[in-house]
């Protein structure tokens, strides 16, 4: 269906847009890259979900937010370690 196909070239430009405006660049980072792939990610999703494929939508959905919440709960556990363990001493030499 032609409709569709511009439909969906509307929603690939919109979200390029807005992907393009959350990415920030600082002098030695870049900010937002996650933010900007979990846009492009939803609106995936929302379009599949549109074209009536529910079941590949959900799949995809529940994988993004595995995808997202795993590496920030790895990275929250340790850093509660790093704060929790101090750091190691050397003992002082004897001459």
């Amino acid at each position: 269906m032609p409709g569709d196909t511009r439909i969906a070239a509307q929603i690939v430009t919109g979200i390029g847009f807005l992907g393009a405006g959350v990415i920030m660049r600082g002098r030695a980072h870049v900010h937002g890259l996650t933010t900007a792939a979990a846009l492009w990610a939803t609106a995936s999703v929302g379009t599949v979900v549109a074209y009536g494929r529910l079941i590949l939508g959900t799949v995809v959905a529940i994988l993004v937010l595995l995808l997202l919440v795993i590496p920030t709960k790895q990275r929250e556990k340790e850093a509660s370690r790093a704060a929790v363990t101090p750091p190691r001493r050397t003992p002082p030499s004897v001459s």
